[in-house]
């Protein structure tokens, strides 16, 4: 990537050496700190998920969640930075400890400067300071709603921390845009009820579902005819009865998460 100076540089560089006996878990979460990274323990092995963009890998919506309801909570506005001043080692002056200052000018002209002492393990860069105090900024002032939930066991074996999911909430969205499958062929899914269902095709109207796979799959969606949908073209696979479906428009789209815990 581009280090701001009119080069390219590694995105992400660790200069590191560990010389003390410390925790396992803080040394590896430390570790993981340099590409924003989350490790979780679990079925005997330890797991790791970097924060990067993705496709929704599951979709939830209230026929897959126990008692079908969801628990928001969002982070209060004195919770949230506006500036960075981000620690790092230099080469030129051999390791000692420089500064980078970050801000988003949005955010201070609304809040004034809150700010928040950041140290990037093993960075020797100016500008990969720099993004790491931009990334921490920007995930406090964009991430701001955390959503809870509880699932089956069998669900919650596939779930994992990392996953991006999709979730079709009918209190957000105004009615309901999400269930089970009947029945299915690759162009054409029975869905469960159409009850409270109210979907305009002129707000280009898309069918996801899962597949036997594991995967979404997403189409767009050319008629429904009572609890048949049909889609433009068809899916890789048929579906199968009970997998989730989901249906976005243009006016209510899903609201994506990521799986922290």
């Amino acid at each position: 990537v581009s280090d701001g100076l009119g080069s390219q540089e590694t995105r992400f560089s660790l200069n590191l050496l560990i010389n003390s006996r410390r925790e396992v878990y803080q040394t590896i979460q430390e570790l993981l700190s340099v590409f924003r990274g989350i490790s979780y323990y679990g079925a005997g092995t330890l797991s790791i998920s970097s924060d990067r963009p993705g496709e929704s890998q599951y979709l939830i919506g209230p026929s897959n969640v126990v008692e079908g309801s969801f628990l928001y909570s969002g982070t209060s506005l004195k919770s949230r930075h506006t500036t960075a001043t981000v620690a790092y080692q230099d080469y030129e002056s051999l390791g000692e400890l420089k500064y980078e200052y970050v801000e988003l000018e949005s955010q201070v002209a609304k809040y004034g400067i809150v700010n928040k002492d950041l140290r990037a393990v093993g960075c020797y860069s100016q500008s990969q300071a720099r993004r790491f105090g931009k990334w921490a900024l920007l995930s406090e002032s964009n991430l701001t709603e955390t959503v809870s939930f509880s699932v089956s066991i069998d669900l919650g074996l596939v779930l994992s921390p990392g996953m991006i999911i999709s979730i079709a909430d009918p209190l957000k969205a105004g009615s309901r845009r999400s269930g089970r499958v009947s029945s299915a062929s690759t162009t054409a899914v029975t869905i469960d009820s159409k009850e409270d269902l109210s979907v305009n095709l002129g707000n280009s109207p898309q069918l996801s579902v899962m597949l036997p796979t594991g995967l979404v799959e997403t189409r767009s969606i050319s008629g429904i005819v009572d609890r048949v949908v049909t889609v433009s073209s068809a899916f890789s696979e048929a579906p199968n009865a009970g997998h989730v479906w989901l249906i976005q428009t243009s006016d209510a789209l899903a609201q994506q998460y990521r799986i922290l815990g």
